[in-house]
């Protein structure tokens, strides 16, 4: 049987980062010849899809097999497996197979890489409207790839977010849903970029409503946009013009040699 893994017996996680990759295993009758040593994903009914993972004897240690002591290490340059529960399995020499579940493995992180797209379901647009029509525009863009929609310098966020009309159609917040990044994934940090807007000549000074801000929910983030207005002034009238334009850029981190997104059909 397997007593503990560096003095821990139970929830035990295994990670190829340098500082604790190091596994001192306790037991009996793992045999006096080395067997193999690995971890079994359990990934649900998906689990048999996954390699396995090997690991090696430490091999600074002159004593890295007994039969009731075994010292081992993960691969450093392990990469392109997600965060799993895992068993731990001993197959001895002579065959025994012996295990330790309910163990976890944290894959190394990456660096932090631009989400070069949001999917549209995991984004809610604030219904703006007029009165009980809704606004001339509400575009959502991304991937924030060149066109007319999308300004030049926010081609390289992640998603851009356009609302005008001939008239006021106040303010809001867009929820942004990041509880389907690939396992593992979080958001490290979010950006604004946003888009001020000049009055045409005869217009009033630009006024603007409400303001820019994102701030973190237990979902992802929400943005609060703000709404530029320009009006004629008189004698002319009959001129509106209301816009509200940002682009957003999220910096995700994960497991190394995996992607942040699913691949899209």
């Amino acid at each position: 049987m397997i007593r503990a893994v560096n003095g821990k017996t139970r929830s035990v996680i295994f990670t190829p980062t340098a500082a604790d990759n190091r596994y001192r295993i306790e037991g009996c009758l793992f045999g006096d010849a080395p067997g193999t040593i690995q971890l079994e994903v359990r990934s649900g009914l998906q689990s048999n899809v996954f390699p396995l993972i090997p690991m090696q004897l430490d091999s600074a240690s002159a004593e890295a097999w007994s039969d009731h002591k075994i010292i081992v290490q993960l691969d450093r340059e392990l990469r392109g497996i997600p965060d799993d529960p895992v068993t731990l399995v001993i197959d001895s020499a002579n065959h025994r197979r012996i295990e330790l579940r309910g163990c976890r493995f944290a894959a190394a992180r990456g660096s932090p890489q631009l989400l070069s797209m949001i999917p549209s379901a995991w984004v809610r647009l604030y219904p703006s409207g007029v009165g009980s029509r809704s606004i001339r525009q509400v575009e959502y863009v991304s991937p924030t790839e060149p066109s007319g929609a999308v300004p030049k310098d926010a081609t390289a966020s992640s998603a851009f977010v356009v609302r005008s009309d001939l008239e006021p159609f106040g303010i809001g917040r867009d929820s942004y849903d990041f509880r389907h990044l690939n396992p593992g994934w979080v958001v490290e940090s979010v950006q604004l970029e946003t888009y001020s807007v000049s009055c045409p000549e005869g217009a009033a000074p630009v006024q603007s409503f409400g303001g820019w801000k994102a701030e973190w929910t237990p979902l992802g983030v929400r943005v609060a946009f703000q709404e530029s207005v320009c009006a004629s002034l008189p004698p002319r009238s009959g001129f509106n013009m209301s816009q509200s334009q940002y682009a957003i850029e999220v910096w995700v981190v994960g497991p190394i040699g995996t992607q942040p997104l699913a691949p899209v059909r």
